[in-house]
């Protein structure tokens, strides 16, 4: 962080104030078809100077990265940027073991070239993206390095790292928990058995193996358990789905929302590293929405559905 940070929460307020609310959300959503709604992206300044819909996207995802590149202090820093490292990184390595061109995602903190590079034995990297990258090149010579293990292994290596580098903030400690509840309680619905769940459990949440791989097992938790740890709705979510071979369409939505469902109580904080976290999430939930919409609107999806595939944003 170059300046301080009263002059960066400053400037997070007044890029609060141009993010897309609820209401020109549903404008788009209202829009007679893609076009039209193209057109009030347009009109609202969103990616501007991009072509076409995926590249304003990305233009202001790129825009958002390079904010908290330049602004973040070390701690926010790793936690909005470093996961680009460990999804890059995982991507380097399949590419470089298969022999195809790897597709990159965002720069987080480190650049994708470096990493390239050091698989090719020809520089080094930070030993948090290191060791994973070793585990995975193990993981193919050994016959098992399926999808499974691979997103596994840079998960917990992810998280490993996150929890390390935001020790010293209550705010992102209590986010990173809520984000590895809401993985592993995905394994859990998706699993087949209890073993898979302990293959794939990453530590640091509240939720307890245990009662992950009775979700699997049973279908269900007892009321006790979901009382005691219901994650802003999130457990009764996962348990419905699973109870009832429902669609995990509802319970995506909620994992989706968690960060901002998780920020509520602080969204009127003005001090420390608040404003700059809830502008992150806020605008990552901005480009998802566009996103769902518009994707939504290509394939003539009624606008109440699409109303309902949306996450939380700001302003609602």
């Amino acid at each position: 962080m170059r300046v301080g940070q009263t002059y960066v929460n400053a400037l997070c307020f007044v890029r609060h104030q141009r993010l897309l609310g609820w209401e020109k959300l549903m404008r788009l959503v209202d829009a007679a078809d893609r076009s039209s709604a193209e057109a009030l992206l347009a009109e609202y300044g969103f990616g501007e100077g991009a072509e076409g819909v995926a590249a304003r996207i990305a233009a202001e995802e790129q825009a958002l990265a390079d904010f908290c590149r330049e602004y973040a202090n070390p701690a926010v820093a790793a936690y909005t940027l470093a996961p680009y490292d460990f999804f890059n990184a995982q991507m380097a390595v399949r590419a470089h073991v298969l022999g195809f061109s790897p597709v990159f995602t965002q720069r987080g903190l480190v650049e994708p070239a470096d990493i390239l590079a050091y698989l090719s034995g020809r520089g080094t990297l930070p030993k948090h993206l290191a060791a994973p990258i070793q585990q995975a090149q193990l993981l193919f010579e050994e016959g098992r390095a399926d999808g499974m293990h691979l997103d596994t292994l840079f998960a917990r290596a992810k998280f490993a790292h996150l929890f390390v580098q935001c020790r010293a903030y209550p705010l992102l400690k209590r986010l990173l928990v809520r984000q590895v509840d809401a993985a592993n309680l995905s394994v859990a619905l998706r699993a087949n058995t209890p073993e898979q769940v302990s293959a794939m459990f990453i530590p640091g949440g509240r939720l307890p193996l245990e009662a992950l791989q009775t979700l699997t097992a049973m279908g269900t938790l007892s009321s006790d358990l979901v009382r005691r740890y219901d994650l802003s709705g999130l457990l009764s979510a996962a348990v419905a789905a699973k109870a009832e071979n429902q669609p995990l369409v509802a319970f995506e939505r909620e994992v989706a929302s968690l960060p901002l469902a998780e920020l509520l109580p602080d969204r009127y904080q003005s001090n420390g590293i608040t404003p700059l976290v809830l502008y992150y999430e806020y605008k990552k939930a901005e480009c998802n929405n566009v996103r769902i919409i518009l994707t939504a609107k290509a394939q003539g999806t009624p606008n109440e559905e699409i109303t309902r595939r949306l996450r939380l944003n700001y302003g609602r």
